[in-house]
């Protein structure tokens, strides 16, 4: 997995570096990569290939607009194919009340020109296109131009944080914090995390930004409880201020139950909330482990389902603060776009770590506090930090108000800086 300063990087090297004639096949599921280095989009569904020229934006953009098109041309055929069978009628009855043999012709001239609406159309392109249509009955006949079908939305329901007696404005700190590994002294190192002071309010969006191993998932850790301080002070508000902590290593987890099922797990980890099987799978279904996936064994899903299953247990129970470390890498782009939709309806607090500029900026950028309490000044002081993007660098936090552009802009420079021998490797 790149971390986003090597993201950053291949960005730069696919669109600085490389021959005219050289072309590169990219799979991702990363947005914000794919609207910075793509030419073209390819879309595999139903077994075909599509061509779109530009970037991703610029596919959706155009995918909407087909889709409006496609509705446009079948509401206005519907409407001709209406109005011509509506005539077809009024001639069937008035033949049969007065028995006027002329108005046959009338009706099989009539018959013939729905026949045409319903066999040639022209399309979105111009072009005149014979599609099939289908007689459900001798006065109603399908509609030719087929109508995009959308993939339908991934919604991830995300329970609403338990309210907390007395409606505290912070929920956890971190104060002049510093941590160091056992034994860092004789191995002549420095403190990974370094006189830090961090504090998360009820509607907090943090995210810290910064390359594998600079300390981001420590600081995690850290805010986790998992991990104790070496100097310095983690205070939460009280003991029910739950947390809901999700990185690799709960994935990971996972590998160590793999002859179970997920409903299995999920029992075996809430006997008490779980004591009968259509309580667990409706639980894992609202997540997208439905059917046969909930009573699969965990080794035979994919990452994305297990990511999905470790998600349900890392929120379950309804957390004031959802701890997040690279939650995207197993996620497809609709999971994702789901992702960031459940976390904007959030109304607890988010740390995300992640090399996503995408989602990072979804989901921390942009964002406002809906408290009423203006003359609070500890309320006003926690809705200047709704949204905040860090830096984690030598071991201390640095704030961007410029929030992930200013990161990318930051990290470019540097990789220039740092650039040795043509086009190398980001230092």
């Amino acid at each position: 997995h790149l971390d986003l300063p090597a993201i950053i990087w291949l960005q730069n090297y696919l669109l600085e570096h490389l021959n005219e004639d050289q072309t590169v096949v990219v799979v991702s599921h990363d947005r914000n990569f794919l609207n910075t280095v793509s030419q073209e989009i390819i879309r595999l569904r139903d077994h075909k290939l599509t061509y779109y020229p530009g970037n991703y934006d610029e596919y959706e953009m155009k995918m909407e607009d087909k889709a409006k098109m496609k509705d446009r041309i079948a509401s206005a055929l519907e409407k001709k194919r209406k109005h011509v069978q509506d005539t077809i009628n009024k001639q069937r009855q008035i033949m049969g009340k007065t028995g006027d043999d002329k108005r046959g012709a009338v009706i099989a001239s009539r018959q013939k020109k729905l026949d045409r609406l319903a066999g040639h159309n022209k399309l979105e392109n111009g072009k005149r296109l014979k599609q099939s249509y289908v007689a459900r009955s001798h006065l109603s006949y399908g509609v030719a131009v087929e109508r995009e079908v959308p993939e339908p939305p991934v919604t991830i329901p995300l329970p609403e944080p338990k309210e907390l007696r007395g409606n505290p404005t912070t929920l956890l700190s971190l104060n002049n914090v510093t941590f160091s590994y056992p034994g860092a002294a004789q191995r002549k190192s420095g403190p990974v995390i370094q006189d830090v002071s961090l504090s998360l309010h009820q509607s907090s969006r943090v995210a810290l930004l910064g390359p594998n191993g600079c300390g981001k998932s420590t600081l995690i850790s850290l805010l986790a409880g998992d991990i104790t301080a070496t100097t310095g002070t983690v205070e939460r508000f009280s003991s029910l201020v739950k947390i809901g902590y999700f990185s690799q290593h709960n994935v990971d987890k996972l590998e160590g139950h793999a002859t179970k099922s997920a409903m299995k797990y999920l029992t075996d980890t809430f006997p008490d909330d779980y004591k009968s099987e259509p309580a667990a799978r409706k639980y894992l279904g609202s997540f997208g482990i439905s059917g046969s996936c909930a009573i699969l064994p965990i080794s035979t899903l994919s990452g994305g389902q297990k990511a999905r299953v470790a998600l349900a247990v890392c929120v379950h129970g309804g957390p004031q603060i959802l701890l997040l470390d690279e939650i995207t890498n197993h996620l497809d782009m609709a999971t994702i776009e789901g992702l960031v939709v459940a976390l904007k309806e959030y109304t607890g607090a988010v740390v995300l770590v992640s090399h996503d500029a995408y989602f990072v900026k979804a989901v921390c950028e942009n964002t406002e506090d809906d408290s009423e309490n203006e003359d609070d000044e500890d309320a006003l002081k926690a809705q200047e930090e709704v949204g905040i993007v860090y830096r984690v660098k030598n071991g201390k936090l640095t704030r961007l108000e410029g929030g992930v552009e200013e990161y990318v802009t930051k990290v470019v420079s540097e990789n220039k800086k740092g650039m040795r021998g043509g086009a190398g490797r980001p230092i």
